[in-house]
């Protein structure tokens, strides 16, 4: 016969104040760099960009057509953020939208992108990225979307998971990158695809300009 009353290890278990648990999203996090190390860190940054934009056009060596997908895997080479350049080179012609879905972003995907803005080879840029980003990263993202409201484009964190570069040019020609990566580099294996159906660049980016619509009015 089981003894009802007897201890067992769950009894054990010491009680959880979930109030004194540690916030998930707090409201700032990590040290700033100093200044020689920022500066340091910026040379070394902007050579790797340029070898790993090397490194894309090795492998991105042409658009798709309108009916034609093309399939990569990457290698932690490069990072994500770097095929923007690559896929304006091929195309050869201004970009009047760039719709973006990232999980997360650095504040030298913010440079890349504003200096496409700035040099006009892209028109307007809508940006979505995450709010688990948003919560590490409140400078980098406060960043973002204060710089493309200057220059007439939209940034908002969401709940958003989504990778996607959809490009719409002006000659009528698109290209979309689905992909397993954000625009910052990581040192993992991804999976990208590159479509040409402009059709499917409208799609991403009417459904990313809804979540900036509805974040934009809370």
């Amino acid at each position: 016969m089981t003894n009802r009353n007897a201890t067992t290890w769950l009894d054990e278990l010491p009680c959880i104040d979930p109030g004194a648990l540690p916030a998930v999203f707090p409201d700032s996090h990590g040290p700033a760099l100093d200044s020689p190390r920022a500066t340091w860190r910026k040379t070394q940054h902007e050579a790797e960009d340029r070898r790993g934009a090397s490194r894309a056009r090795e492998l991105i060596r042409r658009l798709p057509a309108r009916d034609e997908s093309l399939h990569y895997l990457w290698s932690g080479q490069f990072r994500h953020a770097t095929i923007i350049g690559v896929v304006l080179d091929l195309a050869a012609c201004p970009c009047r939208l760039l719709s973006v879905a990232t999980l997360g972003f650095d504040d030298r995907c913010t440079d890349l992108l504003l200096g496409e803005l700035d040099a006009g080879r892209i028109a307007r840029i809508d940006v979505v990225s995450s709010i688990y980003h948003q919560a590490h990263n409140p400078t980098q993202s406060k960043r973002l979307t204060d710089e493309l409201a200057q220059r007439g484009s939209r940034h908002r964190p969401a709940k958003c998971h989504a990778k996607v570069l959809s490009f719409q040019f002006a000659d009528g020609r698109a290209a979309v990158v689905e992909s397993s990566s954000n625009l910052r580099s990581c040192q993992m294996q991804e999976l990208s695809t590159i479509s040409g159906d402009p059709a499917l660049a409208k799609w991403h980016a009417g459904w990313i300009a809804e979540v900036l619509d509805r974040e934009q009015a809370r």
